[in-house]
């Protein structure tokens, strides 16, 4: 197999994997959070609540987090917590890099960041 191919290949199984609105606001909220600094995880709950899961539906969200980190794109730690934590995995990250995705990200969440202090500072 030519290593175009390959890279076709490769790129089709990983829009596949983000090809889910879910899947890849997940994947932006968990790249959101690393930018942001502090914690760099949310819990599950806060994943459930950022996307507006109703609770009858909280089986798929499993799902989708299971594919992401089947993938490596996150990273669960459920180091005896009821509420696990997820986060950001290499995968994720490079596919974010891979595509450029970055640095257009850091620039929005820097100016969204900035538009909340000000309201904020208004108030």
């Amino acid at each position: 197999m030519k290593k175009e191919e390959r890279k076709l290949e490769d790129y089709t199984r990983l829009f596949k994997l983000v090809g889910n609105p879910q899947r890849l606001a997940i994947v932006l909220m968990l790249y959101a959070k690393e930018v942001l600094g502090g914690s760099k995880s949310l819990s599950f709950t806060q994943i459930v609540e950022v996307l507006g899961i109703p609770k009858t539906r909280t089986g798929t969200l499993n799902s989708y987090l299971n594919i992401l980190i089947e993938a490596d794109f996150i990273n669960k730690d459920d180091s005896g917590k009821k509420n696990p934590l997820y986060h950001l995995d290499e995968a994720g990250r490079e596919f974010l890099e891979e595509f450029g995705l970055t640095e257009k990200l850091d620039a929005k969440i820097r100016e969204m960041e900035r538009k909340l202090e000000a309201e904020e500072a208004r108030e």
